[in-house]
């Protein structure tokens, strides 16, 4: 039916829904931005000020947890009157200490893919506009929320949308934006009577209260429960004093529990292999 012949009715609804998808597109757009883009920077600002002291500081906890475990199996072997193998015992340390060093290196590569993000090559304001705007195009021509019924052509492209966006790619977006031009243009129309712009109103209404639920969620989460602390300089800084104060106390039982580890490795019952 051409939009001339439409009752008033209609197009209000019509116009009443092209508003609420394109409020859609805007809040799927600042989830994705904020889950994807702000949440990394937020980790690498606290890994830069903090994180590396939570890491170092697990690193020393593993460290003196260790050097007590094999200190009370020499004391084991030594009540019993047994002699020490202390291949034996490392070995047994390592199958103990497995899931530790994996937690440790897994804190370690965490904390090196979050400072070598603050190193990453930044868009200018322009690009930055261009790049956000042209993926809020792209979510209200694409997106399953938006646009239900997508075909598998259509969702397999969205991803390919939702990687570059991710990875902040503009190039990307912009090549991706080309063959989505190409698949809207091929698109059925949707339906244009009163009963089908409103069941869609009410579809979109839906997920527009679901994305707003998501983004509330999302803004009271790990990592956006920091930015308080991370913008309090003074707060800051005492943490990093909390914990330099705790490595310090870290670092002298190792040195204490290395010496007393000495001296029983000079004991009669020790055996190397």
């Amino acid at each position: 039916m051409d939009s001339i012949t439409k009752d008033r009715r209609t197009l209000e609804a019509q116009a009443e829904l092209v508003h609420l998808e394109e409020e859609l597109s805007s809040l799927i757009e600042e989830y994705d931005h904020l889950r994807l883009h702000v949440a990394d920077a937020i980790e690498a600002s606290y890994m830069r000020k903090l994180g590396i002291y939570e890491v170092k500081v697990y690193e020393f906890e593993c460290d003196v947890a260790r050097m007590r475990r094999k200190i009370d199996l020499f004391r084991q072997a030594s009540n019993r009157h047994e002699r020490v193998d202390v291949a034996e015992i490392e070995a047994e340390l390592d199958a103990e200490w497995a899931r530790y060093e994996e937690e440790k290196e897994r804190r370690l590569k965490e904390c090196t893919k979050s400072l070598s993000r603050l190193n990453a090559t930044m868009m200018t304001p322009e690009e930055t506009r261009r790049f956000k705007s042209l993926y809020r195009s792209l979510i209200k021509a694409l997106h399953p929320d938006v646009n239900p019924g997508a075909d598998a052509a259509e969702a397999a492209l969205f991803i390919e949308i939702t990687k570059a966006y991710k990875d902040g790619d503009l190039k990307q977006l912009e090549a991706l934006a080309v063959l989505a031009e190409s698949i809207d243009g091929k698109r059925p129309p949707a339906s244009d009577t009163f009963r089908g712009i409103e069941m869609r109103r009410i579809v979109v209404e839906q997920n527009l209260r679901m994305i707003k639920e998501l983004i509330e969620s999302l803004k009271s989460s790990r990592p956006f429960d920091l930015i308080r602390l991370l913008d309090d300089s003074d707060a800051v800084a005492k943490k990093q004093g909390e914990f330099s104060e705790k490595l310090e106390q870290l670092k002298s039982a190792y040195r204490h529990y290395s010496a007393e580890l000495t001296n029983l490795l000079e004991g009669p019952h020790v055996e190397y292999y």
